[in-house]
């Protein structure tokens, strides 16, 4: 990811789940808004250059995008638009900030701001609607909790640790 321009340069999505396998490695050009995808695992099918839009993120870079928005462009009722590159498709999506909420972690109760990202249902999320991430309503925008409704289940991450955070985090006593 570029610092400077908070655009994602290179990503790789290698999949490894039992039999299935898939193996692609995404370079961005957003100078001409193209991708060059190459397909690892089929060698064979080489590199395609694919037009791409202004400002396309990838899976990952979109939640360091939301991480560098100030406090004010993360308040109640903001939608953010993005267009996200996942493995060789791209997609519209849109996070929404639902409000706030006080949860208590491992490190002490902490306000967060609860976001509902907009996802593709069918191929692994249950619904449109089936994540729902709480980030710190602070600068930091750290990532506390992730929900998610799978179509084989359910997700449940937390934070484990953390360090050098750029803020001090502000625990609710």
């Amino acid at each position: 990811i570029n610092a400077e321009t908070e655009l994602p340069t290179f990503y790789v999505r290698n999949v490894k789940e039992g039999s299935y396998r898939q193996h692609f490695e995404t370079n961005f050009n957003h100078n001409n808004n193209t991708l060059l995808l190459t397909d690892k695992k089929t060698p064979s099918n080489g590199t395609k250059t694919i037009k791409s839009v202004k400002g396309v993120q990838d899976m990952l870079s979109c939640f360091y995008y939301l991480r560098s928005r100030t406090p004010n462009e993360l308040r109640t009722g903001t939608v953010i638009n993005m267009n996200v590159w996942i493995d060789d498709e791209m997609f519209a999506f849109q996070l929404k900030v639902m409000g706030t909420e006080n949860l208590n972690t491992k490190f002490g109760k902490v306000n967060c701001l609860k976001i509902i990202p907009s996802v593709k249902s069918g191929r692994v999320f249950k619904e449109k609607e089936g994540v729902t991430m709480w980030v710190t309503n602070d600068a930091n925008h750290i990532p506390v909790l992730l929900k998610a409704e799978l179509a084989v289940g359910s997700l449940k991450a937390s934070l484990d640790s953390y360090k050098n955070v750029k803020y001090p985090i502000k625990f609710i006593k």
